[in-house]
Parts: C-alpha cells; structure tokens; sequence
C-alpha cells in the first residue's frame, strides 16, 4: 500500500507521539506529524533505551494517590528520602490545597496534615526545597486570579507560614530554582495578572544573616538573556552551579526548543549550544538532571503540529536525553518511530513480536528491528480459551 504526502491520520499520530486522537463524535482530521524529522536517529538498543516501570497505580485519588493529577508541582528532599507535590488540579478540574510526600522507600504517597494556616488552592506555581532552612517554598500560581503569595512549610514543625512580602511579583507558569551556595530561589518567566509578559529574572533572599531576608528583588539584566515565555521548565545543575531553562511557549502558540544557562556566580544568562536529536518546540515538558551521569532528561508536554492547514497542539510522550559533557542530544524513546507497511511475526524463542521495517514520512525507509514484548496481564498467561 502506498501513501504519498506528509499527513496522517489523527489515531496515527496518537500511537506515535502519545497524541490525544479527537473526540469521539468529532470529524476525522489529520495531522502533519513531522516529529521523527526532527530526530533522524534514535537509540535503537535495550541497554541504550529508557526503561519505565509503574510504581503506583494511581487507582485511589485522595487516599493511595495525590488528590490532583495535573499541574501539581513537585521537589525532592534527600535528607528524608521524600518527594513533596503541592495543589495542582483534581479529576473535576478544582485545584488543590493539599500537600502530598511519596516515600521514595516504601513507594507510598501519603497526604502530609499540617498545623495551622495553610497556602488557598493553587496551580500554575512553583515549589522548591530550600535545603538550608529545611523549608518547602511555595510561590505564585493562580486560583482564578494570579498570586504573589510566597508560602514557607516548616518540615521540621509541619508548619505553613505566609511569608509574602510587598516587593513580590505576582507570577504563574513561571519556573523558579533554588540556588544552594547563594541561599535564594531564582524566578523565570511566566505572566502577571493581566497576562502581561515578564522577562525578568527575580531573586527571593533565603538567608537569615541577610538584612534583605525573604524580600524580592530583580535582577540586573544581562547582555544577553532568554525571550519571554511561559510553561517551560527549569533545573539546577550543581556541577557548574548554574540554572538551566528549557522550552516553553509565547504568544500565538510560538513554542520554543531552547536552551539557556544562567551562571549563579555572576547572575548572566547565555544560550547553550547542542546538537544532536535535539526536542522540537515544547512547552509543559517534565526536567530533571541526573547529575551522576550529567544528563538532562526531558519527557512528553505539548507540541505544535499542522492541523490542516492550521496548527493544533499535541501531546507526545517521547524522552530526550542531553549529555551535558558532549552537548548531544538523543532520542531514547523506547519504542519505534511511526511507520506503515512494516512486518511482525511472533518468535517464541524470543517470548515476543519482532518487527521490521516499514516507511513513514522520512527520506527512504525504515530498517530498524525491535522486539515487542507486551502482556495483558497475569490472566493471559493462563493460555488456552475459556470454556
């Protein structure tokens, strides 16, 4: 079967990417998914590719799960091997006040309770650990009107305190960072409460021998420093002390695949080159950075593809991995790109389907061989029919 052009069917897409197909009852469209044009080679081998593996069913909202699933925002606290995820939206689309801590020992979540005032519902916030008051720190968001709020949780006392100053801008789909040597949280970005833009990068102090204690302040800018945007992510990476700022969206669906560093010693920011299988434009991507291996990871969020003859957004759920060393990217997606008319046969010996080949919408064809093992769980490994 031959199929000529650079458009596929929505379902398609949505096998490849992880796109949300349409509605149901809504007209058949199609989608232009250009995204393996963007990543020419992937790794193709087991020991290469990443590995899932899903340690929480997420079946008991509001008992074995957090109450929100979307849009809560989360840190990591080593010293009690803790994973702390604030607010955010439940499955009736209300945001949260509630604080969650997953125990990275017994793989439990469990909701924290918490003496006296506590921080109103948000989402579109930032939380991060500021390790050297041993302090959640709360800031910005939005429940229906954008806050300036700046919340401390005292993990020692289990204790909220609103600790919100008059120089605090009032901030949501911001990022924000916590600078361990200079004892402060770095905010990026993001819009105020008339969606006004805001390229600024703000300071909150964090140390108490300060006199400007838990005040705000911006910046000076620098020669150079990143575009405005909203709905990107950012990291902090301990090796060069710097902040690192990755994707994100502007106005009219203007999605970005860039990268910038801003060096925590002088407080400049620079763009950092790479190259390599680099993300296409994302935006509400998930970052970390694996300091170990020196590795920026990015995994699924929001692109931009062809809709017609319009652009429509998608979600994908592919992962990159950056070698900060090297300034590479990769694919490590652990599945094949798109493609039709390619071959699978069952091989027992290898307890799963192997596949070859098949065209898609890149240059010649595809050659690649991989192997699917999926199961559909412990009945089918009964066999046989039921009677």
């Amino acid at each position: 079967m031959r199929r000529s052009g650079f458009v596929i069917t929505a379902m398609a897409a949505a096998l490849d990417m992880g796109c949300t197909p349409p509605l149901a009852g809504s007209p058949d469209r199609t989608i232009a998914a250009r995204l393996d044009d963007q990543a020419p080679t992937r790794r193709e081998t087991l020991d290469e590719a990443a590995v899932w593996a899903k340690i929480g069913d997420g079946r008991q909202p509001g008992q074995g799960a957090p109450t929100a699933g979307e849009d809560g925002k989360i840190a990591y606290d080593p010293q009690r091997g803790s994973v702390y995820l604030y607010g955010g939206k439940d499955d009736d689309d209300r945001n949260s006040d509630e604080l969650w801590s997953f125990d990275v020992k017994t793989r439990r979540w469990s909701r924290v309770a918490s003496d006296g005032s506590k921080p109103p519902p948000r989402e579109d916030h930032s939380l991060v650990l500021d390790t050297g008051n041993d302090r959640l720190m709360l800031f910005g968001g939005e429940d229906g009107q954008t806050s300036n709020e700046t919340w401390a949780y005292d993990l020692s006392t289990n204790r909220w305190e609103n600790i919100t100053h008059p120089s605090a801008p009032a901030r949501q789909e911001h990022i924000a960072v916590y600078d361990p040597r200079g004892r402060r949280m770095l905010v990026f970005g993001g819009t105020s409460s008339d969606r006004t833009p805001d390229d600024q990068t703000h300071a909150l102090d964090l140390d108490r021998k300060s006199a400007t204690f838990q005040t705000w302040s911006t910046l000076p800018p620098s020669d150079a420093r990143p575009p405005w945007r909203r709905q990107h992510a950012a990291v902090y990476d301990p090796a060069r002390h710097r902040m690192l700022m990755f994707g994100g969206i502007q106005v009219k669906k203007r999605y970005l695949n860039d990268l910038w560093s801003l060096d925590l010693d002088d407080d400049h920011w620079s763009q950092v080159e790479s190259r390599g299988d680099q993300p296409p434009p994302i935006a509400q991507t998930a970052l970390s950075l694996n300091p170990q291996r020196d590795e920026l990871i990015v995994f699924g969020g929001e692109v931009l593809v062809v809709n017609g003859g319009d652009a429509d957004s998608c979600l994908v759920n592919h992962i990159w991995s950056l070698n900060l060393r090297t300034g590479i990217w990769s694919d490590v997606t652990p599945h094949p790109p798109v493609v039709y008319d390619h071959a699978g046969v069952f091989v027992p010996e290898l307890d799963g389907m192997l596949i070859y080949g098949g065209s898609n919408f890149r240059p010649g064809k595809e050659h690649g061989t991989w192997l699917l093992k999926a199961s559909a769980g412990p009945e089918a490994s009964r066999g046989g029919a039921d009677p």
